[in-house]
């Protein structure tokens, strides 16, 4: 009798490759871009809106402020917007922003001397004027705007060009105005090492040198608009 040979089948084993979390991590990786390109293409910003210039001012006073950009003066809101500053001023039911190249605090160890004639603000025609030889024009040129706008918007005083030395470039066209000019009220910008003020009679000499003299118009419209002493 022959005997059977028992043939012995082995079960199928199912080999997992090793390349199989590669894929899914690549899988993953072009899921995460896809969604992120979906984000910032359809989905609209939740950033937050810019404050405008009347929120900070609001946001300064309810808040008491004390930043290098917004802080309350004396009681004034002043903040830095687009690289100016602005502080608020209340004229009966109306509220309008002064603007000024620097803040407060850069500004009060800038003194003010002397004393004004009565009749200086009663003038509604004022003059400013400079030497034409001076090496600060720029930064007279800058102050000289900025104290004029104020004039024209706030007092509803005409500013009026002039110049201390009328023998150069467009000066002899200018009218000739000093601090001796009588029955007129002048703004003298004249360079100077320090910042200063005088006050002389009929004559506001503002002084400074380059920035400096910038400051010292602002240290001006603080005590013109009576936001400071």
């Amino acid at each position: 009798m022959t005997g059977k040979t028992q043939i012995k089948i082995s079960e199928p084993t199912t080999e997992v490759s090793s390349d199989k979390p590669l894929y899914i991590a690549l899988i993953a990786i072009v899921a995460i871009f896809l969604l992120a390109f979906i984000l910032v293409k359809y989905v609209p910003s939740f950033e937050e809106e810019p404050l405008t210039l009347r929120e900070l001012h609001q946001k300064t006073v309810s808040e008491n402020l004390d930043t290098e950009t917004a802080y309350m003066f004396n009681g004034h809101s002043f903040v830095l917007y687009d690289g100016v500053w602005y502080v608020e001023i209340f004229q009966g039911n109306a509220v309008y922003d002064v603007t000024l190249n620097y803040g407060p605090k850069d500004l009060m160890n800038i003194s003010i001397e002397g004393n004004l004639s009565k009749e200086f603000l009663e003038k509604k025609q004022m003059y400013m004027t400079f030497d034409p030889n001076d090496n600060n024009l720029s930064h007279i040129a800058v102050s000289t705007f900025g104290l004029s706008n104020s004039l024209i918007k706030a007092f509803g005083i005409t500013p009026v060009a002039g110049c201390t030395n009328t023998t150069v470039g467009a000066c002899t066209t200018a009218p000739l105005i000093t601090c001796d000019s009588e029955n007129k009220s002048v703004f003298f910008f004249r360079y100077a090492e320090e910042s200063k003020i005088l006050f002389e009679d009929n004559c506001v000499i503002i002084e400074g040198n380059g920035e400096g003299i910038v400051k010292a118009k602002d240290r001006l419209l603080l005590r013109w608009y009576g936001l400071v002493e």
